[in-house]
């Protein structure tokens, strides 16, 4: 994994140009390209044509802005692009953004990722995760306690969605030498070592739920832990018997 350069604080100003707007704002979260690198070089050929607030094709570019974005080559500048519905009873602002970014997160979802596959296998610790990626321990700490809080509710979306699909999951076993790494660890914030089970089930589920939606829906869904929990089982929440289309994320 290389290691990432620290980024810069991003200039956010155009909140304050959108209150000034008064217009309803939404954010669309799209698979454009894998990873920041492909983003940076597909997001200028993209063009969103139909406003996700009205469903008419009444959308034009607005504007855009730019924030460095830390990856494995140091820091790529990544334009974001703001399209203006013109149906008078819409007039929605809607800010596309990139599956592999999360909303309000200076870091890519690859490496949250990182962080939770080095510390769940047992390979490294949060000291040698902090010094491969180029953040501080306290950083891959929380970014674990963040995925631990998350497992639960991300692992009963899962079960239910396989159980109505008719596939079947099986029990959540801990490992016992994983057991024992983290006895010697002396993990003790109240709920941790649950939710590092929680965690430890929820790759080999997401990746169950994501086949079967793409059987279901083919649609491009993005890879990875995080992206996947974020933009995907988070907007599920409920079975498919129990959910309309629009709820399903684009």
């Amino acid at each position: 994994m290389a290691r990432y350069s620290m980024p810069f604080r991003a200039c956010w100003r155009h909140a304050a140009l959108l209150a000034r707007l008064g217009d309803p704002h939404t954010r669309n979260i799209l698979h454009i390209g894998d990873d920041v690198k492909q983003y940076v070089a597909l997001s200028q050929q993209f063009r969103l044509e139909i406003c996700p607030h009205c469903g008419e094709r009444t959308v034009s570019l607005l504007d855009w802005y730019a924030r460095p974005v830390p990856c494995a080559e140091g820091q790529l500048l990544a334009r974001f692009w703001r399209y203006r519905c013109h149906r008078r009873a819409c007039r929605c602002v809607t800010t596309v953004l990139p599956d592999c970014l999360l909303v309000g997160a200076v870091y890519p979802a690859s490496v949250r990722d990182f962080v939770a596959e080095e510390y769940l296998s047992g390979r490294s610790t949060y000291e040698e995760i902090a010094t491969a990626i180029g953040c501080s321990k306290s950083t891959a700490w929380r970014w674990m306690r963040a995925l631990t809080l998350r497992a639960a509710p991300w692992l009963q979306t899962s079960r239910a969605w396989l159980g109505d699909l008719g596939l079947e999951v099986g029990p959540l076993v801990l490992p016992e030498h994983l057991r024992r790494l983290w006895d010697r660890r002396r993990i003790r914030a109240e709920g941790m070592l649950s939710g590092l089970l929680f965690a430890g089930a929820l790759a080999e589920w997401v990746e169950a739920v994501r086949a079967a939606l793409r059987q279901r829906r083919a649609r491009v869904l993005p890879g990875g832990l995080w992206a996947f929990g974020c933009h995907v089982l988070n907007a599920l929440g409920q079975p498919p018997s129990q959910q309309t289309e629009r709820c399903v994320p684009p």
